[in-house]
């Protein structure tokens, strides 16, 4: 049986949730990082206006942030209570983007990863 959770869908619309986006950013030497912004309810990005940024980073190798996974947690709440924006990037070196991208770190830790962070960030 599929469940397509259409109740779960009504009762969260109606709750202050934060707005995710995800995209991918080109980065210097064709890498493709995805990257997922969770975006206080309500903000209208027309509009000029200025919010802290937190940048959850978790550099360990093959790992994911980034995903179509659906659940609650801290950026969640920080987004949607706080009015803070929450960006997670996976950068070179994390899971489930080939072998090759992963082993891209290999005597590199550190670095890559950090660059790849900063140049989204700019």
């Amino acid at each position: 049986i599929l469940n397509n959770n259409t109740a779960l869908k009504d009762e969260v619309a109606n709750m202050g949730m934060p707005i995710v986006r995800t995209f991918t950013v080109e980065l210097e030497g064709g890498y493709h990082a995805p990257v997922r912004l969770f975006l206080p309810p309500g903000l209208l990005e027309e509009e000029d206006f200025k919010f802290p940024l937190i940048l959850h980073v978790d550099g360990s190798p093959g790992s994911q942030q980034v995903s179509e996974k659906w659940g609650l947690s801290w950026a969640t709440y920080l987004t949607s209570q706080k009015n803070f924006i929450v960006a997670e990037i996976d950068g070179r070196g994390t899971g489930f983007q080939g072998e090759s991208l992963r082993h891209s770190v290999y005597r590199k830790l550190g670095n890559l990863e950090v660059n790849d962070h900063l140049e989204i960030t700019q």
